[in-house]
């Protein structure tokens, strides 16, 4: 059976109704309706049924919105979901997708998937059927290789509510780790084109939910199995039902199926969820928000990047990294996850966080949430941060790590004027770095206005949209290893011990009289991560003639004591305190 005709009629169709609801996703006030039900659902499916049923008289149907409509006996029939992933989108929260299936001869043999609205406007679509080639994402051929054993860098995708229970996610994942996508079609869509391990779906998925996906793991060569570990099958009616579905190759899936997903938490939000988007207030410039994304992303990337490298000095990094580290692993001083941000993101994620929680930048709430922060113990803070959470504005520290938190500033000023975003830059600097060598007014506008343009830098080496915020933050990556403790910085330093390797897990070198490029101290860290440096006043040279002279030294203030670890914020011992 030639199935060309079908796969296009059926592509069309998706871009159509994605179009449908994502104009009514970007509504003020947000998409109209309640619960899972979408007004636009129904709208879509009907262009949707209604496109199919002119193309193709005598296939059968069966739509979550407008139910079944039989064909001739043995015709192939379509099986749709409109907006797989309703409920997310009714919050406002893009992922959601169309999803359009072919069944022939009992098993799925075309899918269409479009997430309209992810990552941006632009969206993600996905396509394959037998006979017609290669499964193909936004028009790419693709070739994946899914992996027969989970690793500690593959990714498990399962739903929105995953991070309501992370600890029971992690356990039913390990070694891997997961990553939350709305829609079950768009989760299955991406294990086919090689984006993660394995998809989970703990939500009863039925034939509508998963047969579009179905096809699209068919054509890259993997399964999808139900909670007994048997594969997902079709009566000739199209009926399908699961208690829990998993796909990805036979190896992975078989070892996922009897993890304890029964346990999972998938309630409301225990506790206070730190930041939640209006509806309606989504992005609709799809080129604006992929330089935003990059600025973001480019954050936390080279953040990890460095991180590898800390305390390493700039012969040992040109070694090992002759064009920087370019590859996020598990490693480095603090034996941290690939990808997982030290304190200079957490802190910069933590401030995204109160400006969306508050509509804008509020002083108040953002120290505020800077304490918060600092009140969940992270395994490093800067010197100079840590005392001015706990009450002491240390007025001569030349430290710069308000710096390193200022990406969000960048996506908060990108429609501000020039003295405008300097002015945010200031302001946020002075809660925790008074002084000026951290707050000049040509700092402070460079470096938001270079973090605003994140996305141009991609632009300008070939790309826009989601390739260009790509390219972006790869350009942010490959000025990360100066920026982030390989530079001039860390030619100051005195000689670090030889990097740890990387994917070495706790990291356990030390840098003999070294400190942090932040001149931190350090909260004493968690069990494997390996010993804190050893103490040093400064992280620069004493003489080092573009920073002023540092004051004659005098007694000791409280603030020092703070810095030097013999007092806490309650002006108590520090028992932690080792002596210099």
């Amino acid at each position: 059976m030639d199935l060309q005709r079908p796969l296009e009629a059926a592509l069309d169709a998706a871009v159509a109704a994605g179009e449908i609801l994502r104009r009514d996703f970007h509504r003020p006030g947000g998409a109209r309706g309640a619960g899972d039900k979408a007004e636009a659902d129904l709208e879509a499916e009907r262009l949707i049924r209604s496109r199919l049923g002119e193309a193709f008289p005598g296939w059968s149907y069966l739509g979550e919105e407008t139910g079944r409509a039989a064909g001739r006996p043995g015709a192939p029939l379509w099986l749709v979901d409109p907006n797989d992933g309703t409920r997310d989108y009714l919050a406002g929260r893009r992922g959601s997708a169309v999803s359009i299936g072919l069944l022939a001869e009992g098993h799925p043999a075309l899918g269409v998937v479009f997430a309209f609205a992810y990552p941006d406007d632009e969206g993600d679509l996905f396509a394959w059927a037998e006979g017609c080639g290669a499964l193909r994402r936004n028009g790419r051929a693709l070739s994946a290789r899914l992996p027969e054993a989970l690793g500690a860098g593959d990714v498990v995708l399962l739903s929105s509510t995953a991070d309501r229970d992370p600890a029971t996610n992690l356990r039913c994942t390990e070694p891997a780790r997961y990553r939350s996508v709305p829609s079950i079609a768009h989760r299955l869509a991406l294990v086919a084109a090689g984006e993660a391990a394995a998809a989970v779906s703990i939500f009863a998925p039925g034939a509508w939910d998963y047969a579009a996906g179905h096809a699209l793991l068919r054509g890259a060569g993997a399964v999808i199995v139900d909670e007994s570990g048997a594969e997902v099958d079709y009566g000739p009616d199209g009926a399908s039902q699961t208690l829990r579905a998993f796909a990805g190759s036979p190896g992975v899936v078989g070892r996922l199926v009897p993890r304890p997903w029964p346990e999972v938490y998938s309630g409301p939000w225990r506790g206070e969820r730190t930041a939640s988007l209006a509806r309606g207030r989504a992005v609709g410039d799809a080129a604006l928000l992929a330089r935003a994304q990059g600025c973001l992303l480019g954050q936390v990337a080279g953040d990890n990047l460095g991180a590898l490298v800390e305390f390493c000095s700039a012969a040992d990094v040109a070694a090992r990294y002759p064009d920087g580290p370019r590859r996020l692993v598990d490693g480095g001083h603090w034996g941290i996850l690939a990808g997982q941000p030290t304190d200079d993101s957490e802190m910069a994620l933590t401030l995204a966080r109160a400006v969306v929680g508050a509509g804008g930048y509020d002083e108040a709430g953002v120290l505020e949430a800077y304490r918060a922060w600092y009140r969940t113990g992270p395994f490093d803070v800067g010197d100079t941060t840590r005392a001015a959470l706990v009450g002491y504005l240390v007025a001569d520290s030349q430290a710069n790590g308000s710096l390193m938190r200022a990406s969000p500033l960048a996506v908060l000023a990108h429609s501000l004027r020039t003295g405008e975003a300097a002015e945010l830059g200031r302001r946020d600097s002075g809660l925790t770095h008074p002084h000026p060598v951290g707050r000049p007014r040509r700092r402070a506008r460079g470096g938001l206005r270079s973090g605003a343009r994140l996305g141009e830098v991609g632009r300008r080496t070939g790309g826009h949209g989601r390739a260009g915020a790509r390219r972006g933050r790869a350009a942010a990556v490959r000025r990360g290893p100066h920026r982030l403790g390989a530079g001039r910085a860390a030619e100051r330093l005195p000689r670090a011990a030889p990097c740890p390797e990387p994917g070495g897990g706790s990291g356990r070198h030390r840098a003999p009289g070294g400190r942090h490029r932040h001149q931190r101290r350090g909260r004493g860290g968690t069990p494997g991560r390996g010993p804190r440096p050893e103490r040093r006043p400064r992280a620069v040279a004493e003489h080092d003639p573009e920073l002023p002279a540092p004051p004659a030294p005098g007694p000791p203030s409280a603030a020092a004591l703070v810095l030097a670890g013999r007092r806490d914020g309650a002006g108590r011992g520090a028992a932690r305190h080792r002596p210099p």
